[in-house]
């Protein structure tokens, strides 16, 4: 997919989402203000793309009498996801023309030298195994016990997750699916056809949309309160904690309050405390309180002499 068609895609999802039922004249006006020119039939032919390729299923409401995407059809990760692949497509393909143009691009571009995504070779074939139905064998290096141990799985999906990507499978004779970094794997081969029941794994998979992270040790999902400072609250906006982030008009003092409906693990406790004094935990009671006492261990650490 060429940077345009990508970018195009992304643009008449963003308007299919937030243009209040556009007609098709609306969408390609949409895109006429982002200096995209294309016909009415370009633009069905992109829709018919969009359903049959990445099963985003749009709907045409006839009192509105335009187009939009249901929610309950496609679920906010399907859409996210999809959003992020068409972003780094996109992306992909503008450095390519510009360093393609130019070999003095990389000048003037500064990459996080953290985003460095081990394990990429990796991916073709897990994507390989995933979509036919086939096993994949590897050797698994364990940070913790600095184990090195060989698995045989079902590979389901992948998932990127702070500059680093895993693979989401069901290991042979196992019932419970586990997560695998991808870029600790090694001697990976594809096995078998082995087709499983996705159904019967649903809840362990849809707990994914329930965290922040990959920690699935608690499974009780709450609604969470955070007052927010009006600074942060702007880069929250642009981008979200969690797909159930919620912006109220309610308000704690000077600050803004933010709720998440989730299921609280280590990384979402980690991703609060990185926001210092921007972030203030109001509810649950037990996360307010797990906060406060790790703060208080961390103000005790800075207490001993150097």
């Amino acid at each position: 997919m060429n940077y345009e068609i990508a970018n195009r895609f992304r643009l008449i999802m963003e308007c299919l989402i937030h243009g209040n039922f556009p007609s098709k004249t609306a969408l390609i006006d949409f895109l006429e203000d982002k200096e995209i020119y294309i016909s009415e039939r370009t633009l069905e032919r992109d829709l018919r793309a969009l359903k049959t390729n990445f099963g985003i299923d749009y709907q045409y409401n006839r009192q509105e009498k335009g187009y939009y995407i249901e929610e309950e059809i496609n679920s906010k990760q399907q859409i996210s996801s999809l959003f992020h692949y068409l972003e780094m497509a996109s992306s992909a393909q503008f450095f390519t023309k510009s360093i393609n143009e130019t070999s003095k691009t990389l000048n003037y571009i500064d990459f996080d030298k953290q985003h460095q995504f081990k394990g990429l070779e990796h991916l073709p074939m897990i994507i390989e195994a995933i979509q036919n139905q086939k096993t994949i064998v590897f050797t698994h290096h364990n940070f913790k016990t600095k184990k090195n141990t060989k698995y045989t799985i079902s590979p389901i999906k992948l998932k990127a997750y702070q500059n680093r990507w895993y693979v989401i499978g069901l290991p042979l004779k196992k019932t419970e699916i586990r997560i695998f970094g991808i870029d600790r794997i090694s001697d990976l081969q594809i096995g078998n056809k082995k087709k499983i029941n996705l159904q019967k794994y649903e809840n362990q998979l849809d707990l994914f949309n329930h965290i922040v992270g990959l920690d699935r040790q608690n499974k009780k999902i709450e609604l969470i309160e955070v007052a927010f400072s009006k600074i942060q609250l702007e880069y929250l906006k642009s981008l979200p904690l969690h797909a159930s982030q919620k912006i109220t008009e309610r308000t704690f003092g000077d600050r803004i309050i933010v709720e998440f409906v989730l299921a609280i693990n280590y990384e979402f406790k980690m991703q609060l405390a990185q926001y210092g004094v921007n972030a203030v935990v109001l509810k649950p009671k037990h996360l307010r309180e797990s906060m406060i006492k790790g703060l208080q261990e961390t103000l005790k650490n800075y207490e001993e002499e150097v």
